[in-house]
């Protein structure tokens, strides 16, 4: 280990703090099988990918009908992509109440998938994310305005991303 230490010139600190970078090869893998499904189910894919948390597929969809060009499924070709993606062991989906929950299957996705969208997709889709967000929570927005300021900024949309962190700073006061 002191060989090891001294060849690498890393404080023991660094070396039991600095995250491992994934394999190249479980990166290019990756990548290669999300490549191979339709362009419909990489975009609904990239859309998780960017929201940092579960989204409903109630919210999956109206994102994806915001993009432009808007991306829209028929409720059967919808639960196919979804299967699709879930046996393939990319999405992870759990039921709450008769509503369904999409994440990515895998953490360490997240940072492979964000890797591959270019900056202009990656603010559009935080941009559709927080219209389809402030629509979904139009009755109770309080509980969302973090998101909102967050999807808003990354969106580079940033009156809206001031308002919203305006109300989350007020939310957190009052608590």
């Amino acid at each position: 280990l002191e060989d090891s230490r001294d060849f690498l010139q890393m404080s023991e600190e660094q070396i039991n703090t600095t995250p491992l970078p994934l394999p190249n090869s479980l990166r290019d893998n990756a990548v290669r099988r999300i490549r191979n499904f339709p362009k419909k189910f990489i975009s609904l894919v990239e859309i998780v990918a960017v929201s940092r948390q579960e989204l409903s597929e109630i919210l999956i969809k109206e994102a994806l009908y915001l993009i432009e060009p808007p991306i829209g499924f028929t409720a059967v070709e919808f639960a196919n992509c979804v299967e699709e993606l879930t046996q393939a062991d990319v999405l992870h989906c759990r039921e709450i109440d008769d509503n369904r929950y999409l994440e990515l299957s895998h953490l360490w996705l997240r940072e492979i998938l964000l890797s591959t969208i270019n900056k202009e997709k990656r603010r559009q889709y935080h941009r559709v994310l927080g219209k389809a967000q402030e629509v979904f929570y139009s009755n109770d927005i309080t509980g969302v305005v973090e998101n909102l300021a967050y999807h808003f900024e990354r969106a580079e949309m940033f009156g809206k991303a001031y308002a919203y962190l305006r109300l989350a700073s007020l939310k957190f006061k009052h608590r």
